[in-house]
């Protein structure tokens, strides 16, 4: 490669044409190489994460299976010590026990007393035979398989076996021990598959985030349970399978295998589009900037060839422009199909009257609960006013031809709405998508189901989505135009006679290169900070050190504008990073120069609270709005006042300080009075004890 480099360069000194070509084209491959690899890189990284999460699922899963099953049973465990206390427990009050375990604990198929001769006696509920008492099964089996739990006075546990019905099930017995004599066994028979659906039903009850998991159960090679997400196509399921993780559910001796891996629609939402952004910006820029090779070499020859590299130039930004609006919509669906665990729900009748709802429903329609049961739909929904509401017919939200609700009820079908208002108990609306899905009892239709969220956020995401590519658009075009507009006139050769304007052009084209690779680095740094794959390398500080050093790295800018700076140390032992520290230090102090007029002060100073301490950077500058305090912190942020465009800047700056001051467990903000200057604070966490002098200054950056 570096030879064939060296002979390309050598024909270009030549001007050979197809040269200049061959070399536009090794530099537009390695740099979309690179950008392939970059990109496949975080790919890898994201399918890590997602995998390492979908592993802490699994055992969380697990852990929560294997204490529900020994919470059954314990209630065996109770009901055999009440026997064994009392020499024995009355029918009835046995029966009432048994009754109470099986509404209580789901998933107990049958509870039975067998006397100390293996007899059944009593059985829960009565008349119910089970795999235990099949007449298939030998009375020489039956004692070879109990008589070690009599013995050995401990709770046993059988294997997966078939039930009666063909259902799946194993059985606890638990030995009942009156007067230290053996008094036979209480029998649990449980059947695993409606176990098993009842402790993964509470779990999706408690946090939705499950439903968009698959779960299989093994013991051995043999499945005994499986729920995964309804309407998965074949070709997706088996990519979203690719990510399965397996642990064990370990009880009584029992090992089960668990395996769960996450739906198409989870593996959608954990998709990052940074990887695919990264590549489609990465190879514009490789090919662009081979393209600007190519031009620059063959403009000295051909001026029209500058005029036809123009023009391309410029479709390609169009593209750029194209494919970025592509990225917004795919983002924005992308974000209509996350499944949120603020949805609200409703429960309709035939007459559209709420029958149920859940608290998110309630909560974001500022009712309680029991006021909305038997309320008419129309109350909430559909009426572009309050008042309408009151004067339309009970039970409809509009008229039949119009009403999703009633259609779904009258034909069956599921229907999906967008862009309707309900309404608040306080008169107020606001606007929602919602889902009408037919409930079917015995082959009726007995009312719907509405699932509905809030969209009022919606509005403001897309609006800050179209400010943030605007922006990043903004700073990537500006240079890029510079650096064309030099390379340009150098190419022509207008300004062989002029070697200062040369240098001029040299100096403005390598000064927006390195403004373009400042902006980029600014980027991953806070992507990397926000997205927590930025490890911080902790130490002990003194806080006076820091403050020191970081007065001493801006001196020289402050003393280029004129700006007296002041500090007033504070001894304070602190455990972070201290390079970050510094870097959230010297941006503040270099913001605070810049935004100062000559002659001003600039101070740092900090105080200590009982935990935390906090640092404290003030200006003389122009001040900030009010209404702007809290947005200068958000990512292209910058006052459009004069001073700002003059001093330039990404607007990244505060953010990336924002970020390092709450990965160290702290908070920022500012204070502000127009005219009078600025002042920004920000905490950290002390620690009880001062280090050792020597142990503090060996570790500062400084030293």
């Amino acid at each position: 490669m570096v030879i064939l480099a060296g002979e390309l360069c050598m024909a270009l000194q030549k001007g050979n044409a197809y040269s200049r070509l061959g070399f536009t084209f090794l530099v537009g491959c390695s740099l979309s190489i690179a950008t392939l690899i970059i990109q496949q890189a975080l790919i890898a990284q994201q399918a890590a994460q997602l995998d390492r999460r979908t592993q802490l699922h699994a055992a969380w899963i697990a852990e929560q299976i294997s204490e529900q099953i020994n919470s059954r049973i314990q209630a065996l465990i109770r009901m055999a010590e009440r026997w064994d206390k009392r020499g024995g427990t009355p029918k009835e009050e046995w029966e009432a026990d048994a009754n109470n375990y099986l509404k209580d604990f789901p998933g107990y198929q049958t509870i039975k007393w067998i006397d100390s001769e293996f007899r059944e006696r009593w059985s829960v509920p009565s008349g119910k035979h089970d795999t235990i008492l099949k007449p298939d099964i030998t009375e020489a089996i039956w004692r070879q398989a109990q008589q070690p739990v009599a013995n050995q006075r401990l709770v046993k546990v059988s294997s997966t076996l078939k039930l009666a019905q063909g259902h799946k099930g194993f059985q606890v017995y638990v030995p009942l021990l009156p007067h230290q004599k053996f008094g036979g066994l209480i029998v649990g028979v449980f059947d695993t598959e409606r176990l098993l659906e009842t402790i993964v039903s509470r779990m999706l009850a408690k946090n939705t985030i499950w439903q968009n998991y698959s779960i299989v159960i093994f013991e051995g090679a043999d499945e005994i349970y499986r729920r995964e997400p309804n309407n998965t196509p074949h070709h997706f399921r088996e990519k979203s399978i690719q990510r399965k993780q397996e642990t064990q559910i370990q009880w009584d001796g029992i090992i089960w295998r668990l395996q769960i891996w996450p739906s198409p629609k989870l593996l959608a939402v954990e998709q990052s589009l940074l990887p695919n952004a990264i590549l489609i910006a990465g190879l514009l820029t490789a090919w662009l900037l081979a393209l600007a090779v190519y031009l620059a070499q063959t403009a000295r020859f051909h001026a029209k060839a500058v005029e036809a590299s123009n023009r391309e130039l410029q479709a390609a930004i169009e593209e750029q422009k194209r494919t970025w609006e592509a990225l917004s919509r795919l983002s924005h669906q992308n974000e209509l199909i996350l499944n949120s665990a603020g949805e609200g729900i409703f429960g309709l009748d035939k007459d559209l009257k709420i029958t149920f709802v859940n608290p998110a429903a309630a909560r974001m329609l500022g009712y309680p609960i029991e006021e909305l049961i038997g309320m008419p739909m129309s109350a909430i929904s559909c009426q572009p006013s309050k008042q309408q509401v009151l004067s339309s017919s009970p039970g409809r939200c509009c008229p039949k031809e119009q009403c999703p609700i009633q259609i779904s009820i009258e034909e069956g079908f599921r229907h999906e709405i967008s862009d309707r208002l309900f309404w608040r108990k306080d008169g107020t609306s606001f606007p929602v998508e919602y889902v009408s899905t037919p409930i079917r009892e015995q082959n009726q239709i007995s009312g719907a189901v509405v699932v509905f969220k809030d969209i009022s956020e919606r509005q403001a995401v897309e609006k800050m989505k179209d400010e943030f590519i605007s922006m990043v658009s903004h700073e990537l075009l500006t240079p890029l135009t510079s650096i064309r507009a030099a390379i340009g006139l150098l190419a022509s050769g207008l300004l062989k006679t002029s070697p200062e304007k040369v240098q001029r052009m040299l100096e403005i084209a390598l000064a927006n290169t390195e403004r373009l690779a400042h902006l980029i680095d600014d980027i991953l740094e806070l992507e990397r900070i926000e997205s927590g794959s930025l490890t911080l390398k902790k130490q002990f500080c003194n806080a006076a050190d820091l403050m020191q050093h970081s007065i001493n790295s801006v001196q020289s800018l402050a003393h280029k504008a004129n700006i007296t700076l002041s500090v007033m140390p504070v001894e304070a032992a602190l455990y972070v990073e201290p390079n970050r520290i510094l870097q959230t230090l010297t941006n503040l102090l270099s913001n605070a120069i810049k935004f100062s007029p000559p002659g001003a002060t600039v101070w740092l100073s900090a105080e200590c609270s009982k935990e935390y301490i906090i640092f404290k950077i003030k200006d003389q500058g122009r001040g900030i709005p009010s209404d702007k305090l809290d947005l200068i912190f958000e990512r292209f942020q910058q006052l459009d006042t004069s001073d700002a465009r003059s001093y330039g800047g990404t607007g990244l700056g505060l953010a990336i300080c924002r970020s390092i001051v709450q990965q160290h467990g702290g908070r920022i903000w500012a204070e502000s009075e127009l005219g009078v200057g600025s002042t920004f604070f920000f905490t950290l966490p002390l620690l009880k004890e001062l280090p050792a002098r020597e142990s503090i200054s060996s570790r500062n950056p400084a030293s």
